[in-house]
């Protein structure tokens, strides 16, 4: 990945949750984007019911349901050079 680049990161899930939490974490490198700080529209959701997000430096945190299948796609940029 080159330092300071721009990557979409995109989650499926199938299956039937009403309380469901997804935790992915970032490898070394990584960050997660706010797309509140810098107004880009990086986030898009289908078919899962998202009550809440949370943005960390080495993970994002879901939390909503899920009915059949869905996908939650955002962006993170790699804020270091690596191999």
């Amino acid at each position: 990945l080159r330092q300071g680049e721009v990557y979409r990161i995109r989650i499926d899930v199938t299956g039937k949750a009403d309380d469901l939490v997804i935790a992915d974490l970032l490898p070394a490198g990584l960050e997660v984007e706010n797309p509140r700080l810098k107004g880009r529209d990086g986030e898009r959701s289908a078919a899962l019911g998202i009550a809440q997000v949370e943005r960390r430096d080495d993970r994002l945190l879901l939390f909503g349901s899920v009915r059949d299948k869905g996908f939650y796609e955002y962006l993170c940029r790699a804020v270091t050079a690596g191999k």
